[in-house]
């Protein structure tokens, strides 16, 4: 695992439309050893918000530019470069973007629950026609 953690992988990493932003998913990736925890770049156009939404594993938001409003189970707080923000399973949450002209990025981290595992099993197997765990 040492030389692979130091050898950069280069690929193909979709960017996709998901929950109201755009994401450039960066792990779960096939290139490296099989993680359980995904990794992902995503983007709130001005003006907009992510879909408030809840799933069952924990996720963290580092954010990279701009500045928004982030809600958990209906509380608010102001958010902006170098912000990290914690959201435990089953939190209802969503990230909005009030700015009128500059997007607003951040970097979504997410790991635990037996749903997002199957998720990323999913999104592995979809990719490759193969299991990452061989069942």
């Amino acid at each position: 695992m040492t030389t692979q953690s130091l050898r950069p992988f280069i690929g193909t990493h979709e960017t996709v439309f998901q929950h109201g932003v755009t994401l450039r998913r960066l792990y779960p990736n096939r290139q490296v050893d099989p993680i359980w925890w995904g990794c992902s770049i995503a983007s709130v156009a001005p003006k907009s918000e992510k879909t408030p939404h809840a799933h069952d594993e924990h996720e963290s938001y580092l954010i990279l530019s701009g500045q928004g409003i982030a809600c958990i189970d209906g509380e608010e707080t102001r958010m902006s470069a170098g912000d990290v923000l914690y959201i435990s399973p089953f939190a209802m949450h969503s990230i909005r973007n009030e700015d009128p002209t500059v997007s607003l990025e951040y970097l979504a981290t997410w790991w635990g629950g037996a749903d997002a595992q199957e998720r990323m099993r999913d999104h592995l197997t979809s990719h490759t026609g193969e299991d990452p765990n061989g069942t």
